[in-house]
């Protein structure tokens, strides 16, 4: 704050800074010993608002001082308006992302995370227990049928059990992981990017968008690489791009990354290809199926 000047009246100086705020600088005044010290907030309107002290000084009954104050008034209203709503919704964005430090309204993300964890426990979270039933029965091919190696095993081998009706392996290696790390990491990016789309997008439409990108990165990892793997990788890919798009190109409210963010999980999007363990036919099929989801409408609008 820095001081303009003084006047003799209070009804002088509420009157000046009433006319300093219809002119887009914000003021107040203050009794000052046996005067009333007119203030301006931002320093650089100090120039502006003193050259307005002298004429107001020169001539305080000058008629472009009579509306003043209802002007006054009614921008200060606006500004608590807005000042009101601004409140209003931060404790809403608080209130709706975080209870007790979680998301309201994401029960399929927690039913999801239950259960990978449950499975992880009945397969010893490691895909080298091949002779685990549960393993068996949610690999996309069932590891103990005496395959020839990955190499030589032809697509219609691969797709064999899926011909016998077995359909649900196109769905359920996303519940195997292998490792604390692996589940971890899985985990935790299922919940920041999982909570964020069920949150803005309902249970029913994030349940579709789960199913799709679950089909396509399973699919593509047994034809591109093997029928053996596993994880919630390529559907957590989906889920980046995604929300990437929304983000990054509408601003949609519900939806958050940091650059920061952005910038790791590319990062390790390209860095897996230098690593042959890695699930990078579901990670890239996934990660194209959501930014296609979240780009994709903007497109047609733009037509």
């Amino acid at each position: 704050m820095r001081q303009v000047g003084t006047l003799s009246k209070e009804v002088e100086a509420r009157l000046f800074s009433d006319f300093l705020l219809t002119k887009g600088i914000h003021a107040q005044a203050d009794p000052d010993g046996g005067e009333w010290a007119v203030w301006v907030r931002d320093e650089d309107h100090l120039a502006q608002a003193r050259e307005e002290l002298e004429d107001f000084r020169r001539r305080p009954d000058d008629p472009r001082y009579r509306k003043v104050a209802g002007e006054a008034q009614a921008i200060r209203q606006q500004e608590f308006q807005r000042r009101d709503q601004a409140r209003k919704n931060s404790v809403e964005m608080r209130g709706r992302w975080r209870q007790g430090g979680m998301p309201r309204r994401c029960p399929l993300v927690f039913g999801l995370i239950g259960i990978c964890v449950f499975v992880a426990l009945l397969t010893g979270n490691s895909f080298r227990n091949q002779d685990n039933l549960t393993f068996r029965l949610l690999q996309f091919k069932d590891p103990l049928a005496g395959d020839p190696s990955i190499d030589t095993l032809a697509l219609g081998e691969r797709f064999r059990d899926i011909q016998r009706g077995q359909f649900w392996r196109l769905i359920t290696p996303i519940f195997l992981h292998a490792g604390v790390m692996h589940i971890g990491f899985n985990m935790y990016m299922l919940y920041f990017l999982g909570s964020q789309f069920e949150d803005a997008r309902g249970s029913l439409r994030f349940l579709m968008f789960v199913l799709g990108a679950a089909l396509i990165s399973v699919c593509a990892q047994a034809i591109l690489d093997s029928p053996y793997g596993g994880g919630m990788s390529g559907v957590d890919y989906a889920l980046f791009g995604y929300v990437w798009m929304r983000w990054r190109f509408v601003g949609e409210s519900g939806f958050m990354l940091s650059q920061l963010t952005v910038i790791i999980v590319i990062f390790f999007f390209f860095f897996g290809f230098s690593q042959g363990t890695i699930a990078n036919a579901a990670h890239a099929f996934g990660f194209g199926y959501g930014i296609a989801l979240g780009y994709a409408p903007l497109l047609f609008r733009s037509k």
